[in-house]
């Protein structure tokens, strides 16, 4: 096996590795003194998205904090090897330059290396975090919703967002100069010992990258809490301003539950869901994003509360009033259509009365109205007669 290598070259490399292990290890603490849980808020669904964020986060099995422990244990277990790698070759280099110093023939046998020792590799803990999807469901009353919604700290999710983004931007670091020793120890060293390092320097790098790329879907995951609360609180005052607009408070009690019904069984969970991270693995490679939208925006977007416009426009039905068909999503007829029946009726008239649609209109079998001469009114003698009457 031919080496051909320079130490100091590589010890410099061993050294700002030790100080990539040390700046992972600091980025881990900043992420467990981010101050985020479900007691932000007590609006219903939203307090247990954001206890499950706040696990992610900070504690539980594939938490960034725990896979950060874990990546500063591999990236100080490189720098460890390498610096063993050092030390045996020094040592083997110090031995052949004493023995040739001595001109001995057997210089092997007369000159004693001490064994260098290589650290163990640690076992990743790069485990799948768990999420469950908060169940919303049954009827709540709309004052209590709406002042729960509108007391939530929102700076708390802004604070663990950015610490995210913290996390991702300086991991990504890492990673990038970590890419960049890989390539450098092989640029001033040959032998499959330093291939065999650059490859480990590398892996490790990817998962890094893989880590950077991860959290700022879940800084994007948990800015979706904000949304969510501004769309519910939204809704919720176009809600209690519709019904404080009957005066009746029977049916404004009836017409409450109703729209509270809906918000709370089919909006609400609706919009809750696109607070859920699409991700299970801080550690993994990210899913490719989709080629192309096949799913509609549901929730926040195109479901109305209990037939409230999100728009911010006056609401002027009720949700049991028949919309319009274009409304409903069927085909509305244009104006070429339309002036094609109107022309089709006007042909048809007999004795002042106007054939309907379905009916058969020309009874030779004609293919065309055109094709029908006119009938003058001596030819319809009961029109003729009926229409003599009336004048």
């Amino acid at each position: 096996m031919d080496l051909d290598y320079s130490i100091g070259a590589t010890s410099s490399i061993g050294a700002r590795m030790g100080a990539l292990a040390g700046a992972t290890g600091s980025t881990s603490t900043a992420v467990s003194r981010c101050l985020f849980n479900g007691a932000y808020t007590a609006a219903p669904g939203l307090s247990q998205l954001a206890a499950n964020h706040a696990s992610v986060l900070l504690s539980g099995a594939g938490s960034a904090k725990a896979v950060l422990d874990s990546y500063q244990q591999q990236v100080d277990w490189l720098h460890s090897s390498l610096r063993a790698n050092v030390s045996a070759i020094s040592g083997q280099d110090d031995c052949m330059a004493h023995a040739m110093e001595r001109n001995n023939a057997s210089p092997v046998q007369q000159c004693t290396v001490d064994p260098a020792t290589f650290p163990m590799r640690p076992e990743e803990h790069y485990d799948n975090f768990m999420f469950t999807p908060p169940l919303v469901n049954g009827i709540a009353p709309l004052k209590p919703v709406l002042a729960a919604f509108e007391a939530t700290n929102t700076a708390m999710v802004d604070n663990a967002a950015a610490q995210w983004n913290n996390a991702a931007d300086a991991i990504d670091k890492i990673a990038g100069e970590l890419d960049g020793l890989a390539k450098e120890i092989v640029d001033v060293n040959t032998g499959v010992p330093f291939d065999a390092a650059s490859a480990r320097i590398a892996e490790t790098a990817q998962t890094g990258h893989n880590f950077a790329a991860n959290a700022r879907t879940m800084a994007a995951s948990v800015s979706k809490l904000n949304e969510i609360k501004d769309w519910a609180v939204s809704a919720l005052q176009r809600i209690d301003k519709t019904v404080s607009t009957v005066p009746d408070t029977l049916a404004r009690s009836t017409l409450e539950a109703e729209f509270m019904a809906k918000f709370m069984n089919m909006d609400l969970p609706a919009a809750i869901q696109q607070g859920v991270p699409p991700i299970t693995n801080l550690m993994q490679a990210p899913p490719p994003p989709p080629a192309q939208e096949t799913t509609a925006n549901i929730g926040m977007t195109q479901t109305a509360t209990a037939g409230l416009p999100l728009d911010g426009g006056e609401h002027r039905r009720f949700p049991f009033q028949r919309r319009h068909r274009r409304q409903r999503g069927e085909k509305c007829c244009g104006w070429r259509e339309r002036h094609r029946r109107w022309c089709w009726t006007q042909r048809n008239r007999r004795g002042g009365r106007t054939r309907r649609l379905g009916q058969r209109a020309y009874p030779h079998g004609s293919g065309t109205p055109h094709a029908q001469p006119r009938q003058s009114r001596s030819h319809n003698r009961w029109a003729w007669h009926r229409n003599a009457r009336r004048h």
